[in-house]
């Protein structure tokens, strides 16, 4: 599978990768307090406090069974209603679902506000959708990349079952896909944070897939975690860690590694973290 961007959706085991994202529409906003002065006629307002953003997306689902003979149009219908089940099942959980936007290489934990989807019988292999997410967090809520496109040791391979075509393999103890970046305010602020990875493992080895945030500066590590995969593409979260005040504007690396030494090859699709409660 292909995309132009990596924009993809996660809940309790269950994943959703969207064919086309038309449009992406933001709204932030602040809760405002109204009053009036002593001694004043007129009123005033004065923000409260920042509020989480409202995203619109705007976009189309495609079956996989569109380049099929006209007798396979009820496999398309199908396919695109589960799909569709999929995502309203995704809107019964609260600030547990992970949206990946990745031509802002954004993800953000939150919940699905609403979720519209349309089909007609003149275009039964495709429908269009519109839903609304609002994340857990105002700002800074995390990132993802596709894993060929960052800093790794590991060999870039192609992989129909990826995202784009391509995954990272590691097969070797300690190789590795990574993001740097530095530490501040609005980029990784102090709080606690989920790691993320989609991966498969040639050999299903025991606490292969090792995921750590590693703070370069101090030399010290904010956290890690690991994971037994499976021989299918799954994602893969760690432990909750904790950006602390003594890692402000610190330089740290958010790994996806080789835990083991064992023979095997891991594959890597794409990495990123996201803030959590």
């Amino acid at each position: 599978m292909i995309f132009m961007y990596l924009n993809y959706i996660f809940a309790n085991g269950l994943e959703i990768f969207i064919d086309s994202l038309q449009q992406v529409s933001q709204v932030n906003m602040r809760e405002m307090k109204t009053y009036r002065p002593y001694l004043s006629k007129n009123t005033k307002s004065k923000p409260i406090h920042v509020m989480p953003a409202e995203y619109t997306l705007s976009g189309r689902f495609v079956s996989g069974f569109m380049n099929f003979p006209i007798g396979f149009l009820s496999s398309a219908a199908a396919d695109l209603f589960e799909r569709k089940q999929k995502i309203e099942y995704m809107g019964t959980f609260d600030d547990d679902v992970l949206l990946c936007l990745g031509s802002e290489a954004r993800a953000m934990y939150g919940h699905i506000v609403s979720f519209n989807g349309n089909h007609t019988s003149q275009n039964p292999v495709s429908n269009t959708f519109s839903l609304q997410f609002i994340p857990t967090f105002p700002i800074a809520q995390g990132e993802v990349y596709e894993a060929e496109k960052i800093g790794t040791d590991g060999i870039e391979s192609t992989d129909y079952d990826a995202s784009a075509d391509k995954c990272v393999q590691l097969s070797a103890v300690d190789e590795y896909v990574s993001i740097t970046l530095t530490q501040s305010a609005y980029r990784l602020p102090e709080g606690n944070y989920k790691l993320f990875a989609r991966a498969k493992d040639s050999n299903q080895i025991v606490d292969d897939l090792g995921l750590e945030i590693y703070n370069d500066t101090d030399s010290t590590s904010v956290g890690s975690s690991t994971a037994t995969l499976t021989e299918s593409y799954g994602l893969y979260e760690s432990d909750t860690f904790t950006v602390a005040s003594d890692d402000s504007g610190d330089s740290l690396q958010i790994y996806a590694y080789k835990a083991t030494s064992d023979a095997n090859a891991i594959s890597i699709d794409f990495i990123g973290f996201a803030r959590v409660e």
